[in-house]
């Protein structure tokens, strides 16, 4: 059994208290992750402003991580993220989303959120 948290963005005015429990909803990576996180930023040498880094993640999985919708199994005790950017290294559009926020997020300090907000 896999479960998924949703967060849903919000219309309400941001009030400091609020920010705070944002700024932990979309910076957080989970301890699991960290390692396979930091190392593929590491081997990506990101640099550079928001939009600069943005384009080197896209780059780097276009250049290195090919897209199919047949990426094969993940093997039970391995986190799906993890077995994505340190084994597989190939996947369809929720593997590279899902591990694009959490570069994005540490530790790049990019929030993964909507830019209107």
């Amino acid at each position: 059994k896999r479960e998924y948290t949703y967060y849903p963005m919000t219309s309400e005015p941001v009030t400091d208290q609020k920010r705070e429990e944002l700024d932990r909803i979309y910076f957080d990576v989970p301890k699991k992750n960290q390692k396979a996180v930091a190392e593929i930023c590491k081997e990506m040498d990101l640099h550079g402003s928001q939009e600069e880094i943005i384009e080197q993640v896209v780059n780097y999985f276009q250049e290195n991580i090919p897209y199919t919708v047949r990426p094969g199994f993940v093997p039970k005790d391995e986190d799906v993220i993890n077995f994505f950017l340190t084994k597989s290294k190939k996947g369809y559009c929720a593997h590279f989303a899902s591990s694009a926020v959490l570069i994005f997020r540490c530790p790049m300090s990019i929030p993964a959120t909507d830019s209107n907000n």
